[in-house]
């Protein structure tokens, strides 16, 4: 089966067997995480420079979110399974995948 896991810090945030679903999901997350940066460190979002520093803020403060395409037939022995993310890789488990479904 394929399912498509959203990631935030290694960590599986939701997923879906909806592509569409995943990525709606992620960008929302990101939208809402800069929202907060901005009202945390006062950036005028309006600003472009102030968006980009809310951009990047949100980002190093952990609001990265990545959807990754999962064959959830491929986990190996341990249940265990490397995804490419744009920041390098991370190990999934199965059942950490399968609470969300």
């Amino acid at each position: 089966m394929i399912v498509y896991a959203v990631l935030n810090e290694g960590e599986i945030v939701f997923a879906s067997k909806d592509e569409e679903l995943a990525n709606s999901y992620a960008d929302k997350s990101w939208q809402e995480d800069i929202q907060e940066t901005a009202d945390e460190y006062d950036f005028d979002l309006d600003n472009p420079k102030q968006l980009d520093a809310a951009q990047y803020q949100a980002g190093f403060d952990g609001g990265v979110y990545d959807v990754v395409k999962v064959d959830t037939d491929k986990f190996d022995d341990n249940d265990e399974m490397t995804v490419q993310l744009s920041v390098g890789e991370e190990v999934i488990e199965r059942y950490d995948l399968e609470r969300f479904l």
